[in-house]
């Protein structure tokens, strides 16, 4: 345990300024919210609403992921985006 407080003791802190794009967050969200909706209820008919629940999070999860992905490298939004980077005293 001592070295561990040692280490923490040792170690650099950073901090900084990141900025997040409302607008664009809450249109990527409700984007991955309706697809992932009615990929459920196209794909997964019949079933019970318990069973359906965990893929609608999965796939809202996986949509939101590939489109933070696409967001940023491929069509050059970022969501979040850091604007300053320091080291603490």
């Amino acid at each position: 345990m001592a070295g561990v407080r040692g280490a923490w003791l040792l170690a650099k802190l950073y901090g900084g300024f990141f900025v997040v794009d409302l607008r664009l967050l809450l249109w990527l969200v409700m984007l991955c919210l309706l697809v992932a909706a009615g990929g459920v209820l196209v794909w997964q008919r019949g079933r019970a609403y318990r069973q359906l629940i965990p893929v609608f999070l999965g796939a809202f999860g996986l949509l939101f992921l590939i489109g933070l992905v696409v967001l940023h490298w491929v069509a050059g939004y970022p969501v979040f985006v850091i604007r300053s980077f320091f080291q603490l005293p």
